[in-house]
């Protein structure tokens, strides 16, 4: 919220069925401030539950911090 990410955007590169769960992968981009795209991977496992598929673990990762707060915390200059 407090960096005004918008236009999330998932791609999935992969989808496994593993008996009752399906195993998704793939890669996302968001906007922030309106003009910064920052990019990442995500993974998860979704489960059927009353004919709908929900998320029931989902791990992301990006290599760049999103907020302000976090290029200062980690001294990324962002």
């Amino acid at each position: 919220m407090k960096a005004k990410a918008s236009d999330i955007v998932a791609t999935v590169t992969t989808a496994v069925m593993r008996g009752p769960v399906m195993v998704v992968g793939g890669d996302y981009y968001l906007l922030v401030d309106k003009d910064k795209k920052v990019s990442g991977h995500f993974f998860q496992e979704l489960r059927k539950e009353n004919d709908a598929w929900k998320i029931h673990l989902h791990v992301f990762a990006r290599s760049e911090p999103v907020t302000t707060m976090e290029s200062q915390q980690y001294h990324t200059g962002g």
